[in-house]
């Protein structure tokens, strides 16, 4: 088996594990307005994803412009989109979940 081969096999196992972190620290915020969450955990889980979503755009879009070599893959540009829409989803849920918060803790100090 050569090297390049050797790196394609445990790139994909490796992806997945990356992204499963990312989920399962992410995971939590499924229940963020019935109990208590860390914060540090989904913290950390969304600044994963924004580096690896970062690090996807940067190796699908611009290193092939910067080192000239050219890759016209309709599957690159669906990665794309899909990565842009996901991060969207995260961005607008996790603004969903903090204007709950600040709702629910502003609706407990007028009862009290």
């Amino acid at each position: 088996m050569s090297s390049n081969a050797k790196e394609r096999w445990w790139s994909f196992p490796l992806e997945i594990l990356k992204w499963g972190l990312v989920v399962w620290l992410l995971w939590p915020l499924q229940n963020a307005l019935s109990e208590r969450v860390s914060f540090t955990r989904i913290a950390f889980g969304i600044l994963l994803l924004v580096l690896f979503t970062g690090k996807l755009l940067y190796d699908t879009l611009l290193d092939p412009l910067l080192t000239g070599r050219r890759r016209e893959s309709k599957l690159d540009w669906v990665t794309v989109i899909v990565v842009v829409l996901l991060l969207a989803l995260v961005v607008a849920l996790t603004a969903l979940f903090v204007v709950a918060y600040v709702t629910q803790r502003m609706q407990l100090g007028l009862a009290e």
